[in-house]
């Protein structure tokens, strides 16, 4: 078993390809709300989480960061067969996994760090309702997060499962329909999440992920997860590079990950 000490982690959403825009005689103009957070150790402004005696975690995520802005991703001229690189400043973050203690305990476990987004087509809304949209988005992650924690983890090794990411995917959404998205001239391309526990990064490991949408055109977006402990910086270290998954097609509701042990 790995040893449970703080970890830099790393998850970034590297790219959006398009294969159908769906955007008439224009081409697309995508735009993201995105938001990175943390499940760990670190209690911070009454955000945290613990270890309970029954093996369950009991606390509050940690959002780290939302972007939520037309024209973040840097391209607002996409047409079918463009990639998109999305720019570091928004599609990646880094932070440090805390150890989570046994509450009046020793033991120490693991935490998890993922990204939840919803990708947009701009069609004019106007900014005070992206804005609104992404204050009841970060209102709806940031219950999911602690829903799941709180009621759905029922062991601290457990990664998130299908269940979880439909959970928190879901949660995401309704926060854009109490916004009342829907009722505006953007269109949803689609809604997508992606989780990572210490565990999995053991062993030497490097973590990819994509989903496709189908909902608004064909779209295809891919990431990817690094990470190394602070007092090892030649060792433990994953490669950052993104890699080809090909003769594989994914579902549009189920985000595909894939180890390399490097």
């Amino acid at each position: 078993m790995s040893t449970v000490r703080p970890l830099n982690t790393t998850v970034s959403l590297r790219s959006l390809y398009c294969r159908d825009e769906e955007d008439g005689s224009g081409n697309a103009e995508p735009y993201a709300i995105i938001t990175f957070f943390k499940i760990d150790g670190q209690m911070t402004g009454g955000r945290g989480t613990r270890l309970e005696s029954n093996n369950k975690l009991s606390g509050s995520a940690q959002l780290l960061s939302t972007s939520a802005r037309r024209g973040n991703l840097g391209d607002s001229d996409v047409d079918a067969g463009d990639t998109v690189n999305i720019p570091a400043s928004v599609g990646s973050r880094t932070t440090t996994l805390q150890p989570i203690l046994l509450r009046n305990g020793n033991l120490k476990v693991g935490g998890f760090m993922g990204c939840v987004w919803a990708l947009m087509e701009d069609d004019g809304s106007y900014s005070s309702t992206i804005d609104h949209a992404r204050n009841k988005w970060v209102e709806r992650v940031q219950f999911g997060l602690d829903y799941i924690i709180n009621d759905r983890l029922t062991r601290f090794h457990e990664a998130f499962s299908h269940v979880h990411f439909y959970l928190l995917e879901g949660y995401a959404r309704l926060g854009l329909q109490e916004a009342g998205v829907a009722n505006f001239s953007d269109d949803l391309i689609g809604v997508g999440s992606a989780v990572f526990h210490f565990a999995e990064f053991t062993g030497g490991t490097s973590l990819t992920f994509e989903k496709n949408y189908y909902e608004h055109g064909s779209w295809r977006i891919r990431g990817n997860a690094s990470a190394v402990f602070p007092s090892s910086p030649s060792g433990f270290k994953k490669t950052s590079q993104l890699m080809e998954k090909s003769q594989v097609e994914f579902t549009d509701d189920n985000v595909e990950k894939k180890k390399n042990y490097i």
